[in-house]
């Protein structure tokens, strides 16, 4: 088991709305704070060709559990924080600044460390699974590529789209929605993948620190109970558990 605390609001799956069909594969949608609507994992039917089975595992452990559904209910859910410091949707990406920073780094790098924990409680049962986690992996890879081109480098919309449909397994389609997303959010592309690296950064820390005395549970619950912020604020938080472990 890797977590001792759980959200006690439900997750519930469900086919994406047709006025949302142009989107991605699947997202996550936060239930309320008192319990009355669940957490919604969505995921798309439109084309099923964009979103190949193989995936759904990798998918499912970063939008569903242990991924936003336990790093969104989990904030929502606490009362020793502010309130605006609880609600983490990171919708209505066109409302930014008139809205609280959606600080990716930490929202999606939980994500895809979430999807790294797969091997860990071994949730990929087969092969056919675990090329999925890779060709997830790989589109990451190829992204961080494709926005520091079009944004640092000078890349065209259609350079980036044709080394994405070079580099990776997606279709054509979800291709040209990606590119859209990174012309529109320069740098998410590039903080998925920082703020993975960092979490496992930081249990890495701990893990040397506490020797024996660490337990990932602790650690886990250290990074879902900061709410969102910026990884410095977060790995304060993990040096002061560190530190607090050690006096004891």
């Amino acid at each position: 088991m890797l977590f001792k605390e759980f959200p006690s609001s439900k997750l519930r799956i469900e086919q994406t709305p047709p006025s949302m069909a142009s989107g991605p594969a699947a997202f996550y949608f936060s239930g309320s704070p008192d319990g009355s609507r669940p957490g919604v994992y969505f995921i798309r039917t439109t084309n099923l060709k964009g979103s190949p089975k193989y995936e759904l595992m990798a998918l499912s452990l970063h939008e569903g559990e242990p991924g936003h559904h336990f790093q969104t209910m989990t904030s929502m859910e606490m009362k020793d924080i502010h309130a605006f410091r609880r609600a983490q949707e990171d919708m209505n990406y066109a409302w930014v600044p008139s809205r609280f920073p959606l600080y990716t780094a930490y929202l999606e790098g939980w994500g895809l460390y979430c999807e790294y924990l797969g091997e860990e409680l071994g949730m990929y049962k087969d092969n056919y699974s675990l090329f999925g986690r890779y060709c997830m992996e790989i589109m990451r890879a190829a992204r961080l590529v494709v926005d520091t081109g079009m944004h640092a480098f000078g890349w065209s919309y259609e350079k980036a789209l044709n080394f994405l449909e070079e580099k990776t397994f997606l279709d054509r389609k979800s291709l040209e929605m990606e590119c859209k997303r990174y012309i529109t959010i320069p740098g998410q592309a590039c903080a998925y993948k920082v703020g993975e690296i960092k979490i496992k950064q930081l249990r890495q820390k701990a893990t040397e620190a506490l020797g024996n005395q660490f337990d990932v549970r602790d650690f886990h619950s250290v990074i879902l109970r900061c709410g969102a912020g910026p990884m410095s604020f977060l790995e304060q938080e993990v040096d002061e558990y560190i530190r607090q472990k050690l006096i004891k």
